[in-house]
């Protein structure tokens, strides 16, 4: 009984992120501006692929996906053979470095979209990952990991 109510949790859970997704992709175009640089489109692919929210919204999704796959594999102990023994605690490195990595560069663009300039945005940032380093020694410390 109580796998089931695990189950369509995370199917709730699910469901409502991906409503949060849609919702905040179809607001994409409608209060950003458009840069141009001399009648010319911004530079390049890249700088548009990274400026989708799409693009960011699919890019969690798949970083979801990935935590909730490995966070599995490490609670039921599950040892696959192509697997090597220590790839759980590489697992939950590379995507606790990932999640990181996001939310700094998250805060970096939303600050920089509300008009701060680069070396406020960077500030943010680091203030950011700073805040989730300390945070990281407090539930070390409060033995919660």
């Amino acid at each position: 009984m109580g796998q089931l109510s695990f189950a369509a949790s995370g199917l709730v859970m699910g469901g409502l992120l991906v409503a949060i997704g849609v919702t905040a992709t179809r607001r994409r175009g409608t209060d950003r501006p458009v840069r141009t640089d001399g009648g010319q489109p911004a530079t390049g692919r890249m700088q548009r692929v990274a400026g989708d929210p799409l693009v960011w919204s699919l890019a969690f999704l798949l970083l979801v996906a990935a935590g909730v796959g490995g966070t599995l594999l490490v609670v039921t102990g599950m040892a696959l053979p192509i697997v090597p023994s220590g790839f759980g605690t590489l697992l939950v490195g590379l995507l606790a470095g990932a999640v990181l990595v996001y939310l700094c560069w998250g805060f970096y663009h939303a600050a920089r979209y509300r008009g701060l300039h680069r070396p406020a945005a960077l500030a943010v940032a680091a203030w950011v990952a700073g805040l989730l380093f300390v945070l990281g020694i407090v539930f070390r410390l409060l033995e919660i990991v």
